[in-house]
């Protein structure tokens, strides 16, 4: 009986898990994990053999590097579904994005009713506001409707490489300047540039640090000197008095006066690249994106 019950919690564990295959609303979608092929899925059929091979090792290096995802997903129908829904479920179903907020972009092109979707995750959505979503497209799109697949992914993927090292701050003072000439050229506001992480601060961080450290010491400190103690501080009088020698002939409240202080809360400013739009996938997740017709 004792060699039989780890076989049972075994196959008992076994039945617990989901299966690979998501449904919802009629939607379906096969889920293989993240592995090295899986940065360009082209169930449209829409590349050679060579093309796909390309694209998914620069697709690789740039999110490993980047530490993004960066997915090419290109399909002949979406069986009723939206391209958003599709692309959104796709990336969530599937085990994309890096970190706990699982960072990532997953570019869906759909054959059935020449549907482009860009899909964003995690800081991703940052990195590709609204504008910046256009800008990329604007890079990729007179290939992809002409019909020349693998250039316009091409073109996908090395734009939004150069867009992620702005934002992360990895490009030169000199490609960083070429970058933000053209998105601005683009989006026709001198005065709006790309969006860029903000970094903290070095003397912001030393003080927290030194605060941190500081509480530590104290707390630690202070637990040391309470155990030397053999008496402790005593916060009303109930022990020195005699029994029933005191009485309260009076008991009054006595409101005096209110004091009231009012502010104006600040709020946050969003800065750099129009700022992204964002809606909740069927997963209970926040994504970013849009898309139109090619």
């Amino acid at each position: 009986m004792k060699r039989l019950l780890p076989l049972l919690l075994s196959l008992l564990l076994l039945a617990c898990f989901p299966l690979n295959v998501f449904a919802e609303e009629g939607l379906s979608i096969q889920i293989t994990g993240v592995d090295d092929s899986s940065y360009v899925v082209d169930n449209g059929h829409l590349l050679s053999e060579g093309e796909k091979k390309e694209l998914t090792q620069i697709a690789e290096e740039i999110s490993r590097r980047q530490q993004c995802d960066v997915v090419i997903l290109t399909e002949n129908s979406l069986d009723g579904n939206s391209p958003e829904a599709y692309a959104d479920d796709y990336f969530d179903y599937n085990g994309y994005g890096y970190g706990p907020d699982r960072s990532g972009i997953l570019f869906l092109l759909s054959m059935e009713e020449r549907d482009w979707y860009i899909s964003t995750r995690g800081d991703a959505i940052q990195a590709f506001t609204d504008d910046g979503i256009d800008y990329l497209w604007s890079k990729c799109s007179s290939n992809i409707s002409g019909g020349r697949y693998a250039d316009g992914f091409l073109s996908y993927l090395n734009t939004a490489d150069t867009m992620l090292s702005a934002y992360n701050g990895t490009l030169s003072e000199e490609a960083l300047r070429a970058f933000q000439d053209d998105f601005n050229a683009f989006t026709g506001n001198g005065n709006d540039s790309p969006p860029v992480r903000e970094k903290p601060s070095v003397v912001k961080t030393t003080i927290i640090a030194l605060v941190v450290g500081f509480l530590l010491a104290f707390i630690g400190s202070a637990s040391l000197k309470s155990q030397l103690k053999s008496v402790r501080m005593k916060y009303n009088a109930t022990n020195y008095r005699r029994g029933d020698s005191m009485y309260l002939n009076t008991n009054r409240d006595i409101y005096l006066y209110t004091n009231t202080t009012s502010r104006v809360i600040e709020t946050q400013q969003r800065t750099g690249g129009g700022g992204s739009s964002t809606h909740i996938s069927s997963s209970g997740a926040s994504h970013g994106g849009h898309g139109g017709k090619f």
